[in-house]
């Protein structure tokens, strides 16, 4: 016979109970199913933004409008997408609010330099990230820790899929040359 108590002691989570109660003004529920989302959705801003504070910031006007817009949400089963949909609504109103190069080509191009790296500190891919420009570290947010399609990502950003493609294998490239350099000059400080 199953046990209904986790091995820590907590009481299982049932997401598609903890929607239903949520939507019908349950407060307790809706703390469940934050504390259950924040590390994801989280981790998402952080990624995107690379500031710990921001991401926290962003990450509760994210579960803010959740629970404002939650009677709006069709289908239970659906919500974890529907969450990052708001959360991806939030970043985007930032960026076009903040950035004014958000989409431009020729930004990207240019860009094709890896920064300065202060190699004495410990460089994650979070940090690596910040590196990028917006629009390619938001795609390769989107494709790799969110696991959404070249075409999912597109209707997301309201971008053309070729678009899509080319801030991914941009984004790539630089990523993998901004941590390669990073190991580089990392591996000469420590032999020296």
């Amino acid at each position: 016979m199953k046990n209904n108590n986790s091995e820590d002691g907590k009481k299982p989570y049932h997401e598609t109970i903890m929607i239903r109660l949520a939507v019908a003004g349950d407060e307790k529920a809706f703390a469940q199913i934050v504390q259950h989302h924040q590390g994801r959705v989280r981790t998402l801003f952080l990624r995107w933004c690379g500031n710990q504070a921001m991401a926290d910031d962003f990450s509760q006007m994210a579960f803010l409008q959740c629970w404002q817009k939650l009677s709006s949400l069709q289908n239970p089963i659906s919500f974890s997408g529907w969450l990052r949909q708001i959360a991806l609504n939030i970043w985007l109103q930032h960026i076009r609010k903040n950035d004014a190069l958000w989409g431009a080509e020729e930004y990207d191009q240019q860009l094709t330099t890896t920064p300065d790296l202060d190699i004495t500190t410990p460089l994650d891919l979070d940090r690596a990230l910040s590196f990028l420009p917006t629009n390619q570290r938001t795609v390769l947010v989107l494709y790799y820790h969110e696991q959404l399609t070249h075409t999912e990502i597109a209707m997301a950003l309201d971008m053309p899929l070729g678009t899509v493609k080319s801030h991914l294998k941009r984004g790539g490239e630089q990523l993998k040359n901004i941590l390669r350099d990073y190991k580089i000059t990392t591996l000469k400080e420590t032999t020296s």
